[in-house]
């Protein structure tokens, strides 16, 4: 209690309990569902650390800015979004690889990656997520990718100008993007897949979106968007996958009664 001024306020502390680390894989595993995704990366756990755990810090790429970052805020878990481990990296295990893997064992920190069953998930999903933001509502998944849908579509209430959409992504996401209004006048129908994702427009095209919105964007998409009519917004692939991983760790503190925090390590791309 404080005393200000002669009025009397409260101060709220906030208390924070151990999880165990075994306990938070299996609830988030679960809650991602992540055994229905063939993906090209392991989902879950990829580095074990203490299993008792108090503060999880997440970001969305694993790298040793990151993992210095949350090591210097007593982070016993780091969750993130692109982990260590992909199926088309070599096994040797040396070079920059080594050191992000010597670094989380000398400091017992474990690392938890989440990458396709984040994408896709409807509450706290980089798609989802970014669809809220933007203002969309009743949202539908498309772009099957791999047997599973990842992306969503929503909806604006009312159709507004191109220019004024694109407007509201910028500032969502607090970057310059690569717009090309190639497409209709007006906005309505959006269709989002974030990150590295340009290869999936076709499946805005087949669903009628006004406008495709991704991270990145190759060469060819643009001839395919300029053809098929299509607006396209690639808005940095980091910037795009930046909110639904600090969803997910907001979600997993609240349910384990542990301390998150999110850091920022940005990426021009």
């Amino acid at each position: 209690m404080l005393l200000l001024n002669g009025s009397v306020w409260f101060k709220v502390l906030e208390v924070y309990i151990m999880a165990s680390l075994s306990e938070i894989i299996s609830y988030t595993n679960q809650y991602l569902n992540t055994g229905r995704f063939k993906d090209y990366c392991p989902n879950g756990l990829q580095i074990e650390g203490k299993e008792d755990v108090q503060t999880i810090v997440s970001g969305v790429s694993a790298s040793i800015e990151l993992f210095q970052r949350a090591h210097e805020r007593e982070a016993d878990l780091i969750l993130v979004h692109h982990g260590i481990l992909w199926s088309n990296q070599s096994l040797v295990i040396s070079g920059s690889f080594k050191k992000r893997i010597k670094y989380l064992l000398t400091h017992e920190i474990s690392l938890l990656a989440y990458h396709l069953p984040l994408d896709a998930h409807e509450g706290v999903g980089n798609n989802a997520v970014v669809a809220k933001r933007l203002g969309l509502k009743d949202l539908e998944g498309f772009a099957n990718y791999k047997g599973n849908e990842i992306g969503y579509i929503g909806h604006l209430d009312e159709a507004i100008s191109y220019k004024d959409f694109a407007d509201r992504v910028e500032s969502v996401f607090q970057n310059q993007l690569a717009s090309y209004p190639f497409g209709k006048k007006k906005i309505q129908r959006v269709g989002i897949v974030t990150g590295g994702a340009e290869e999936l427009i076709m499946s805005a095209i087949e669903k009628n979106c006004d406008l495709y919105i991704t991270g990145e964007v190759g060469e060819p998409t643009l001839h395919l968007a300029k053809e098929e009519e299509i607006n396209f917004i690639a808005a940095g692939h980091y910037n795009t996958e930046k909110f639904g991983v600090q969803a997910l760790g907001e979600q997993i503190a609240r349910e384990m009664k542990v301390k998150h925090l999110f850091i920022d390590v940005p990426n021009a791309v």
